[in-house]
């Protein structure tokens, strides 16, 4: 088996700018998560619905509290409790405040860019082609994510029973269980696309919860300080930790993670039918629960807006490959400028203006995701078994 997938691009050109750094990089895209994919293997033994409770138990009282649990929860458990040397608590409570400044903007970041990137990549989107109908899943990834990473982004969010923590293990859990039904499919290509989620896509994930949406806010008008920049990177390598990145993957400031994201970029493939579907789905999101003529409408006009932000945010190039429709609205952009560098000027000349934006946003931000979250369920369940037929751009690409 090929050490290096064989849908990778631009690979001399990548040696040529980062050398062996590339080959090396290469190689986490058939690593996975021993850890997780250990308590799968038992909880298929034990019954998947027992195996869930017992993840339920220790995540609420410890692995300890848990009868019959097995040694690979316990062992996933000792890992996870152990508060690495190198967190600090207080740059990721300001990591939190920082997201939480972007309020209703920074979900906008999250559906235009975040998710968006991901979709792009051929290799990246595989698995969430192999799990679901696409006009249920992207929906629901969206509300998934959106309650992740709000959780994740709270003061304390992270610390022993936090619901971020928590949802951190649960998502880490989801994606060892979805791996260990992908890994059995004959239909999945390793040569090709490397392990189904695995670590070079787990990692590039964690970039685009910290670095894209560092970016985004900033290009948005949001002033993002080095260090409070530097914080978020933070929060997230804790994040990506818990949820079984790689060390090695991980970073701390945003020169280290813009060095792996644009390696990472480099040699990713762009999008395919799969992707472009995935992307044609999460935009009409916004629509799916209108209840009557007003919301409707409000709907369409933020459809467009998040559409013209894909444009704006992220560039032609990637909007014409997941063609992404709206273009006209990239110049929506302008008038969020207009008014987010006002009060941005006003928050950095008041006392406390930092916390008080923070709380206002952290507010607006949750109920953003209590509009996604309506009628779907994110309860981060994986699925029992995957469809028996993927969808078409999967059978093609086999």
């Amino acid at each position: 088996m090929s050490q290096i997938p064989l849908e990778l691009v631009n690979l001399e050109q990548a040696r040529g700018r980062y050398g062996a750094e590339v080959d090396e990089y290469a190689h986490f895209f058939y690593a996975t998560d021993p850890l997780a994919d250990a308590v799968i293997e038992d909880f298929e033994r034990v019954g998947w619905q027992r195996g869930f409770e017992m993840l339920a138990r220790a995540l609420d009282h410890g692995a300890d509290a848990v009868a019959g649990a097995p040694q690979s929860l316990k062992a996933l458990f000792r890992h996870v409790d152990r508060v690495p040397d190198w967190v600090d608590w207080q740059r990721m409570d300001l990591g939190a405040r920082t997201f939480q400044r972007g309020g209703i903007h920074a979900n906008v970041v999250l559906s235009a860019v975040s998710l968006m990137v991901a979709y792009r990549s051929s290799v990246a989107n595989k698995p969430l082609l192999f799990t679901r109908a696409l006009e249920q899943m992207a929906p629901r990834r969206l509300a998934e994510t959106g309650r992740f990473v709000v959780a994740v982004c709270q003061a304390g969010g992270l610390r022993r029973g936090a619901e971020g923590f928590k949802l951190a293990l649960r998502v880490r859990l989801m994606h060892a269980k979805v791996r260990h039904l992908i890994q059995r499919s004959p239909r999945w290509d390793e040569a090709r696309w490397g392990a189904p989620i695995n670590q070079a896509n787990m990692a590039g994930t964690t970039m685009l919860f910290s670095l894209a949406l560092v970016d985004g806010l900033r290009k948005l008008g949001f002033h993002i300080s080095e260090r409070e920049g530097a914080a978020v990177m933070h929060l997230w390598r804790y994040a990506g930790w818990l949820s079984g990145v790689d060390e090695r993957l991980l970073f701390d400031d945003e020169e280290s993670a813009r060095h792996l994201y644009e390696l990472g970029s480099l040699i990713q493939p762009g999008a395919d039918d799969g992707g472009r579907a995935l992307a044609a789905a999460l935009s009409k999101a916004p629509q799916l629960h209108a209840r009557n003529p007003v919301e409707k409408a409000v709907g369409r006009v933020v459809v467009r807006y998040i559409d013209g932000m894909a444009w704006a945010l992220n560039g032609e190039e990637l909007a014409e490959d997941l063609r992404i429709r709206h273009r006209p609205w990239r110049h929506a952009i302008h008038l969020s400028r207009m008014m987010i560098r006002p009060l941005e000027g006003f928050r950095r000349s008041v006392p406390y203006g930092s916390r008080l934006f923070a709380a206002w946003g952290n507010r607006t931000m949750h109920r953003g995701i209590a509009v996604q979250l309506r009628g779907l369920d994110a309860d981060f369940k994986p699925p029992v078994r995957l469809p028996s037929v993927p969808p078409p751009s999967v059978i093609r690409a086999a």
